[in-house]
């Protein structure tokens, strides 16, 4: 996304860290406190997400709960976020959970990037946990305008420049 947001005037909006964000709030620690246990908490009084991952991603429950937690105080954040855009600007958001989010409905456009998950593994094993929460491709595919093919080679990179060439006309 770094050479997007150098060569294309985008706004990046991650929703990754607006979640990292959302974690850091006293009112969502407190409540993950009140669900999880003090387990959650460092030291420092953050959120150890590694142990939340593990708690959430070992029990559908759990991640439901979360999920129906953070959810609501992401796309608090993102509409904001998106309050401050001028309306000729351009903005990306960035994340695999629009849709769950309810942020869809704010997208012109939705560009899915479709990658085999064995690919994904065999690259990244550390993201199985997560990989297994997430809707399939097809449903993704099937609200996408956009679709890229990831297979790690240059041509998913002329692919995605190609895309945001026919975005910027």
């Amino acid at each position: 996304m770094d050479y997007v947001q150098d060569h294309f005037s985008f706004r990046i909006i991650d929703l990754d860290l607006v979640g990292h964000e959302v974690l850091k709030l006293n009112a969502v620690k407190e409540r993950l406190v009140s669900l999880f246990g003090r387990q959650v908490l460092q030291d420092s009084g953050e959120i150890d997400r590694v142990i939340l991952g593990h708690l959430v991603f070992s029990s559908q429950d759990a991640l439901s709960q979360l999920n129906r937690m953070v959810h609501p105080e992401i796309k608090a954040l993102v509409l904001k976020r998106l309050e401050t855009i001028h309306s000729l600007e351009n903005c990306i958001i960035v994340g695999a959970l629009i849709k769950e989010i309810g942020l869809n409905d704010y997208c012109e456009q939705l560009l899915f990037i479709d990658v085999d998950r064995d690919a994904l593994l065999r690259r990244m094993p550390e993201k199985d946990c997560i990989i297994r929460h997430q809707s399939g491709a097809n449903l993704y595919r099937l609200d996408a305008t956009y679709v890229i093919r990831n297979d790690f080679s240059d041509r998913f990179f002329k692919d995605g420049m190609q895309v945001f060439k026919e975005l910027l006309r």
